[in-house]
């Protein structure tokens, strides 16, 4: 069995118990996350695959599961037709978005108060160019555009390798 990506099992982790729960992923860029989550007793699964290529990924790890699976570009994200979820969670798939503040306000409004969004992201500071440098974003950025759109930051994990950072790991809540 192949290793699991180091913020695949922080993000889990950081979730918690899932069990009854209803989870969104938001970009839906690691697969074996649905399973994992499902197997762990979630409730329901919805995935937002950010392209073609990567849905036909989560359609074949999935298959068979009761997941919900459809593309969605994330920067057009409008959450129409998606219903309510305890939790949310994208791996690696925010870093890109342009416009973080209108996708985190939109997730407010689909997640049920207390509900968890844990995100993972490449750590700021092993991006290429540098960290001050204008259009960078830096790790103040994600906690200010989560308070900012009604999330607590509750815990963050920085993981790396051979002394470098490579992910940043965090776990907000929605406020009431």
């Amino acid at each position: 069995m192949p290793e699991s990506p180091a913020d695949l099992d922080a993000a889990v982790a950081l979730l918690g118990d899932v069990s009854g729960r209803h989870v969104v992923d938001l970009g839906c860029t690691e697969p074996a996350l649905g399973r994992r989550l499902l197997d762990g007793g979630a409730g329901g699964y919805a995935g937002l695959a950010r392209d073609e290529a990567t849905l036909a990924a989560a359609r074949d790890a999935l298959r068979g599961t009761p997941a919900r699976l459809s593309a969605q570009d994330l920067d057009r994200f409008d959450g129409v037709g998606l219903g309510r979820f305890d939790a949310a969670v994208s791996l690696r798939a925010l870093g890109g978005v342009r416009n973080l503040a209108r996708l985190l306000d939109t997730l407010f409004h689909h997640l049920r108060p207390g509900a968890r969004l844990v995100i993972s992201v490449r750590h700021p500071a092993a991006t290429a160019g540098g960290y001050f440098d204008e259009g960078h974003r830096r790790f103040d950025t994600y906690v200010r555009e989560l308070g900012h759109s009604g999330f607590g930051l509750v815990e963050l994990a920085e993981l790396g390798r051979d002394g470098r950072p490579e992910w940043l790991v965090l776990r907000g809540r929605r406020r009431d």
